[in-house]
């Protein structure tokens, strides 16, 4: 809440964090257990620890979920994954989960995690509806100290010994916006969109971000005629950048392109009905900017190169001692609004929005 890399609803933290665990284990597991049956499948057991996290300060608690790699004999991975947690759970008792913050490689605090069950996961991949992660008590992150401030987890088998660890640091969040420019610093961004030329959108790197998504949220007033009474409600409507903007130089560049913006309000008044709508207005919505750290740059560009039919391995992790990934990400916030020369084209291309001004 980048990709889904970035939910940018940068959306609530653990759901992001579970597109990714799925994305990564998935990729590890049919890799894993998809070779010819001419091969020993079952190599001797080694402890391998599978962590991801992504941090936000934006929350006020982290989470990360741990899991291990398992041997098959006779069943198949996704099997395992969807119906047997236990093969690639750890009992929580045996796990000793901690994050350190470190500041020019000094500890500065240590929290403890407490293992905690998220419920409602869609029935996919992995097992559902509940999801083992390990919890943070609240806290707040150092984001006065970019450049000298990192955080680890840190992973002990307490019945074993064995330890992973995987470090990371905090993108900062003071994007400026450098195109569109409002005419007025306090005024809401305001977007042209055009028929004939694509709506480019530009942000300055803050220090830590290697790469930007944005994202929009428009707020529109609907007003309902219910059985001889107006009725006023408000309804966000969700629109999604192109796609993850890395950074070049020293800005991160991306568009709507061009007539992309009729044809989205289009399919939204078809999906959410005109029945009894008197009017729909356009008032001041919300620009999310998303930015990643070098580590979920690292991870997005190497693991999303996998391909289940080449059967390839994810080669990119952070973690020592393990594997997956521990990454971070950061977010700013700026009003938008749409320009009256497009809410003119609005008028006459999409009656059915049954627009005021």
């Amino acid at each position: 809440m980048l990709n889904k890399y970035f939910c940018v609803r940068f959306e609530k933290a653990h759901s992001l964090r579970q597109i990714s665990i799925i994305s990564l284990l998935f990729s590890l597991l049919v890799a894993g257990f998809s070779c010819s049956t001419e091969l020993e499948v079952n190599a001797p057991y080694r402890e391998t620890k599978v962590l991801y996290s992504i941090l936000d300060p934006t929350l006020p608690f982290q989470t990360v979920r741990i899991s291990k790699g398992f041997l098959s004999d006779g069943r198949s991975a996704l099997d395992i994954a969807k119906n047997s947690p236990d093969s690639s759970l750890y009992d929580p008792s045996v796990l000793l989960v901690e994050l350190i913050e470190k500041k020019a490689g000094v500890e500065i605090r240590r929290w403890l995690c407490r293992d905690t069950i998220y419920t409602g996961k869609p029935d996919g991949v992995f097992y559902s509806p509940d999801q083992l992660v390990y919890k943070t008590p609240n806290l707040l992150l150092d984001t006065t100290n970019f450049t000298s401030v990192n955080y680890t987890f840190k992973v002990t088998n307490k019945a074993t010994g064995n330890i992973s660890e995987a470090i990371t640091n905090l993108p900062a969040r003071n994007f400026r916006i450098l195109e569109p420019i409002s005419d007025i610093p306090s005024d809401p961004v305001t977007f042209n969109f055009r028929s004939k030329a694509d709506s480019k959108i530009r942000v300055s790197q803050p220090p830590n971000v290697e790469i930007a998504q944005i994202t929009i949220l428009w707020k529109i007033r609907v007003i309902r005629n219910i059985g001889g009474i107006l009725d006023t409600t408000l309804e966000d409507w969700f629109m999604n950048s192109p796609g993850i903007a890395p950074i070049q130089g020293s800005e991160a560049q991306g568009f709507f392109s061009r007539g992309q913006f009729w044809p989205y309000v289009q399919n939204e008044v078809t999906s959410r009905g005109n029945a009894n709508v008197v009017s729909r207005k356009f008032i001041t919505g919300r620009m999310d900017v998303y930015g990643g750290n070098k580590e979920y740059d690292n991870y997005r560009t190497v693991n999303g190169n996998y391909n289940v039919i080449t059967q390839s391995l994810p080669i990119y992790t952070n973690v020592s001692n393990g594997l997956g990934i521990v990454c971070s990400r950061n977010l700013r916030s700026f009003p938008v609004k749409v320009s009256n020369s497009s809410l003119d084209t609005l008028n006459v291309r999409v009656p059915d929005f049954k627009l005021v001004k």
